[in-house]
């Protein structure tokens, strides 16, 4: 959906169409439970020596020598997030676009599918390993 305030910059002060307002609703909520998570682990790693050995784990081991500050560990937290949330999309319209552009595939991801799943409308992520084709 098209923003006004984008087009006509005078009018972005007033979030005519409270775009603003509700995406930084959702940020926040999305920030706040990076954070419970981060403090949770930083719990963890308070009242035991168990290490997780993963990002988290190295960003929280930057912050306690001062190399980065909390707020860019949720910062980055949130970008790894965001980032593997448009990869995905990004993939499967990269996936369908070759399939329109190459008709002899596409006809034999069909036959596959038709091969391997029968008559059902829809595939669901399960049926996807039965697919190694597609």
């Amino acid at each position: 959906m098209m923003n006004v305030s984008d087009l006509v910059r005078f009018l972005q002060a007033l979030d005519l169409q409270r775009w603003h307002r509700w995406t930084t609703k959702r940020y926040d909520k999305v920030l706040s439970i990076l954070d419970g998570i981060i403090d949770s682990r930083l719990a963890d790693a308070s009242n035991t020596t168990e290490k997780h050995d993963d990002f988290l784990d190295s960003l929280i081991e930057l912050m306690s020598t001062g190399k980065i500050t909390r707020d860019n560990v949720t910062t980055i937290m949130f970008d790894v997030f965001a980032a593997r949330t448009d990869m995905i999309s990004i993939t499967v319209e990269w996936a369908m676009a070759e399939l329109l552009c190459n008709p002899s595939v596409m006809a034999k991801v069909r036959a596959k599918m038709k091969d391997t799943l029968g008559g059902k409308e829809t595939i669901k992520e399960d049926d996807t390993e039965k697919l190694p084709y597609l």
